[in-house]
């Protein structure tokens, strides 16, 4: 009974810290690593063009000399597929948000290359600004490839900046130059207190973010490629804005193959 108890308050405390700061860290792997190794073959397979599914994703930007950006990377290869659809990542958000279903409504892959400084880093932004169709019930997942710090290209967040209203205006992921919005940003918002906090993670390890959360990341000073998967996750409680433009994702969904459900209460 009292273990029961624990992990109760375990995870009453889990909500708490994410509805404060606007996000979770869980630092250890959560991801088995043939799980991990399987789907690391599968992005050499899909940056070399070969689409096991059969299907391609929806989009790639960037090149091997700057930050590379892969959409709907799940759609091209079984075995991403099976990483992003693991049944903890969707334990771990169904625990933080109160959500009884965890659907997928899509995938970004995010490479950096190691010890490149230009157009390398991805601007401070916030989800909703540049995918306001998800008005409510959505969460971010971001989960790497290899061990990552403040060095390797960390997904870095501003703690307690999903609760600071009408500051998408000053931000954009596109922006490089990270230090000139910072400063920017404060000037102009001074009542908020910036406080960078890098996700700090081993690989298979995953944070959780808010829709309006700041955040962006830092250009990989590592000796290694830095891949990270941002996994879109959907709620039962999901709201939807019909007068925006959907980028195609309301037709899919309701498709188990496009969107799967990876947790249900």
């Amino acid at each position: 009974m009292q273990l029961k108890h624990q992990q109760k308050d375990c995870l009453a405390g889990k909500k708490i810290q994410y509805e404060t700061n606007g996000f979770h860290i869980e630092s250890k792997a959560i991801i088995a690593d043939q799980v991990l190794s399987s789907a690391r073959d599968g992005i050499k397979r899909v940056y070399n063009g070969e689409y096991n599914t059969g299907l391609a994703p929806w989009a790639k930007i960037g090149s091997c000399e700057q930050l590379q950006r892969t959409a709907q990377v799940h759609l091209a290869d079984r075995d991403i597929f099976n990483l992003i659809t693991q049944s903890a990542i969707g334990e771990i958000a169904a625990q933080i948000t109160g959500a009884q279903i965890i659907k997928i409504w899509g995938t970004q892959l995010y490479s950096k290359p190691p010890k490149v400084e230009t157009q390398a880093n991805v601007g401070w932004h916030t989800d909703f600004q540049h995918m306001p169709f998800f008005r409510e019930g959505v969460i971010t997942a971001w989960l790497p490839f290899i061990e990552v710090n403040k060095d390797s290209g960390a997904i870095t967040y501003i703690k307690g900046s999903h609760k600071w209203p009408n500051v998408a205006k000053y931000l954009n992921a596109g922006i490089q130059d990270l230090g000139n919005v910072k400063s920017h940003f404060i000037r102009a918002n001074g009542e908020h207190p910036w406080h960078e906090v890098p996700a700090t993670v081993a690989a298979g390890g995953i944070a959780f973010h808010h829709k309006n959360m700041i955040h962006g990341s830092r250009a990989n000073q590592g000796a290694v490629y830095r891949h990270a998967i941002a996994i879109g996750l959907l709620t039962e409680q999901a709201k939807f804005d019909n007068n925006v433009n959907d980028y195609g994702y309301r037709a899919i969904l309701g498709n188990q193959d496009y969107c799967p459900v990876i947790y249900r209460q």
